[in-house]
């Protein structure tokens, strides 16, 4: 064995286990479709000149550990700058929650550490949507933070639900501009 190939699967056991494709896996617990493919992912991604499943693809089989490194933050990039939005945005947001269920706590948070804060406040809220939070109740939100507690750390995930929420409350509470009468 490759002295790469067995650094790999000591950094990221959980590659070793064989389960349908990532994209697929995403789109279906997303939309509760494998064959949708998260299509407006892949497309809004297209748009930005990136092959999406390749990158996917290259994050989790690349025996390259500087080309997954590249994949990945990639995709962390895509969470920031990508300018995703609607179903895209929650394509995207249920790969990277499967990625993360996929490496594990300590090899995400690993490749996750030393990324800005402009990327680590996207992505940790693409870890909450991914890891199903803002729907969740008390209980199983505290079930992920034991999970994946270094992912948490690292990425500021309970922050950046935190300042969401602020953010979407001051919105709720500001004074609505009054309509113009329709005579």
């Amino acid at each position: 064995m490759k002295p790469l190939t067995l650094g790999l699967i000591l950094l990221f056991p959980n590659l070793l286990v064989a389960e349908e494709n990532l994209i697929e896996q995403s789109s279906s617990r997303e939309f509760g479709d494998a064959s949708y493919g998260c299509g407006d992912t892949i497309a809004m991604a297209k748009d930005l000149g990136i092959d999406y499943r390749s990158v996917v693809d290259a994050c989790l089989q690349g025996e390259d550990i500087s080309l997954r490194k590249r994949a990945f933050s990639l995709l962390l990039w895509i969470s920031a700058y990508g300018g995703f939005d609607g179903a895209g945005s929650q394509g995207h947001a249920s790969v990277v929650g499967s990625i993360l269920r996929k490496f594990g706590d300590k090899a995400f948070s690993d490749l996750s550490r030393g990324q800005p804060l402009q990327i680590c406040r996207p992505v940790a809220l693409n870890v909450a949507y991914g890891l199903e939070l803002f729907d969740s109740d008390d209980a199983y939100a505290a079930g992920m933070r034991g999970r994946y507690p270094l992912t948490f750390e690292v990425l500021g995930v309970d922050a950046a639900m935190n300042e969401l929420a602020a953010k979407n409350k001051a919105v709720l509470e500001s004074p609505q501009q009054s309509k113009p009468k329709v005579e």
